[in-house]
């Protein structure tokens, strides 16, 4: 029996140590480059040559590139090594991205004013996946002794958790809210869900890794599963599209949606807490002084969320032109029986009233945070019916436009798989991945803005600088009109005080510091002096607490030329 001859050994390279003369002659000059001749005649072993090469072996002719050094390079080598720069390159972008939306979903989740902050945490959960995905290839770039596997399985697995997070667990909660908790929403959000979660398993358990020839580590086996992953997330990112179009559509005839707000005024409608306040104002009538007529409530509107604009219209403008002087005053002080009061006297008891509410108003502090000045609802429990339902109207639209983009972005992301172009898989895949994460910060940003602006609103600070300016004016205005000899009267001594007598103009501010609503009841004194009185309206911002808007319904008694201004 014949055996078969022995496998050929590898020839050894040698070099030939002949060294041949250029054909010019060498400049003395040291400064100057030697050109040197060198001859190599090798055999090379390409372990595997179905990776690198597409051509049969048989017909193989292989090209070196000379590069300064004397080193020889396949035009493979140099392909994959501008690819391993344009790789790197684009990771180091991606991991600056992640990590500015990382920052900046953090300070969204810290200034956030919401009760529930399950999207925004969902949101820093989902940019630290991305940041940390990032990591372990750009590592791989510089150590030798990674494993490509290990490294690939964790990148893919973070990298799928982190934009299923952004598609299902943000856009698919925020669509199925404002579909009004859709059923039909729910299922297919986590039918898809589920598709996109087995795909990516088995994707995962399929990778296998191995080292580029520039030292990356770069997936071996085909990109099938990753294909069909995209395809499932682009159907559900259509689908989240379609749903917010159609949430669109369907409030198109709102007022809402034309620019246009349906305010209902104060006074059409108030809560049981406002109602038991107003009959404990009028139970307690002591006499003709405290008489309060009562107005019938007014019937509540069949729809109180939809307005015709005529309806609205003549409501805003019966407001505008209320005819303030036969308003009726929500509630009296407590009266003190004057020598001149009755029914002969009906515009001095009114004059009093006026002076005594005129005082009550400069000598409280600006900030109360336990109850209103008026049993109508307050303004800043109305903010949110009146402002936000243009803004919330406002970002559906704009989270419509956000999934029409992950839909043309994904769209791309598939034909460029699929394709030959510049960009490699990873690339389309990271540029969907990257608009994704982007416009959902800034849509958390918009939110927290228009969270900060409504709070901002109603802030006492803000509200209270311009009383105090309003204040400092009308001080200056009404003491410019007085004269020298009626403001020096009562201090210099020339007449006696009368401190019963509530028409005197030199009666002292602690007379008129009786509340007129039993919610300020724990101010126990006024400022003793009008220096302490002008801090009290000077420093408004010591107190940065929310405020309770005075409702414009509340009728206020019109301050009297005659009442003592304090000097600020």
């Amino acid at each position: 029996m014949l055996s078969s001859p022995p496998p050929p050994s590898p020839t050894l390279s040698y070099f030939q140590r002949d060294l041949f003369a250029p054909s010019t002659p060498i400049p003395t000059q040291s400064c100057c480059p030697s050109a040197v001749v060198l001859q190599i005649q090798t055999a090379v072993l390409i372990p595997d040559y179905n990776r690198f090469y597409d051509e049969p072996p048989s017909n193989f002719d292989p090209h070196y590139i000379p590069i300064a050094d004397g080193s020889l390079v396949t035009p493979v080598f140099a392909n994959d090594l501008a690819y391993a720069y344009r790789l790197l390159l684009l990771l180091g972008l991606l991991a600056m991205l992640f990590f500015s939306n990382l920052v900046a979903s953090v300070s969204h989740l810290g200034r956030a004013r919401t009760c529930s902050k399950m999207l925004f945490r969902t949101l820093v959960i989902s940019q630290f996946l991305a940041f940390a995905s990032v990591m372990p290839v750009i590592f791989s770039f510089f150590l030798d002794s990674v494993d490509c596997t290990a490294v690939l399985i964790s990148t893919h697995a973070a990298g799928f958790l982190s934009l299923t997070l952004l598609m299902s667990g943000i856009y698919g909660v925020k669509v199925y809210k404002c579909l009004e908790n859709s059923v039909f929403v729910l299922v297919v959000l986590v039918l898809s869900s589920c598709a996109i979660t087995a795909v990516a398993v088995l994707d995962l358990t399929r990778v296998k890794g191995i080292h580029r020839i520039s030292g990356s580590c770069t997936r071996a086996n085909s990109w099938s599963l990753t294909s069909l992953y995209l395809l499932l997330q682009f159907a559900q990112s259509l689908f989240i599209c379609l749903c917010f179009l159609y949430a669109v559509w369907k409030s198109r005839n709102s007022p809402v949606a034309r620019g246009r707000m349906s305010i209902r005024l104060s006074m059409d409608e108030s809560t049981p807490q406002d109602q038991q306040d107003l009959n404990e104002v009028h139970s307690g009538r002591r006499g003709w002084w405290d008489y309060v007529p009562t107005r019938e409530p007014t019937p509540p509107s069949p729809h109180p969320d939809g307005f015709s604009i005529i309806r609205s219209l003549q409501a805003v403008f019966s407001r505008l032109f209320y005819n303030r002087s036969n308003a009726v005053p929500l509630e009296r002080g407590h009266s003190v029986v004057g020598r001149h009061s009755g029914p002969d006297y009906p515009h001095l008891s009114q004059d009093r009233t006026s002076d005594r509410s005129n005082s009550k108003s400069r000598d409280l502090p600006p900030v109360d945070t336990k109850g209103r000045l008026s049993p109508a609802p307050s303004s800043s429990s109305r903010f949110s019916r009146y402002i936000p339902r243009m803004e919330l109207f406002r970002n559906v639209c704009y989270t419509a436009i956000i999934t029409a983009c992950h839909v043309l972005v994904a769209i791309l992301s598939i034909v460029g798989l699929n394709f030959t172009s510049g960009l490699p898989v990873t690339g389309w895949i990271s540029l969907n991945w990257a608009v994704a994460s982007i416009l959902t910060v800034h849509s958390f940003g918009r939110v927290v803005r228009r969270h900060e602006r409504d709070h901002y609103i109603q802030l006492v600070a803000n509200w209270c600088g311009g009383r105090a300016g309003y204040e400092r004016s009308r001080e200056r205005t009404v003491t410019r009109h007085k004269s020298p000899y009626r403001r020096l009267r009562g201090v210099m001594g020339g007449e006696s005080v009368d401190q019963d007598n509530p028409f005197d103009e030199t009666r002292a501010l602690t007379q008129s510091c009786l509340s007129w609503d039993s919610r300020f009841s724990h101010i126990s004194r006024s400022p003793s002096s009008p220096s302490e009185a002008s801090s009290i309206v000077r420093s408004p911002s010591s107190q940065m607490l929310p405020v309770s808007i005075p409702s414009p319904t509340a009728q206020f008694p019109t301050a009297s030329r005659r009442t003592t201004q304090s000097s600020l």
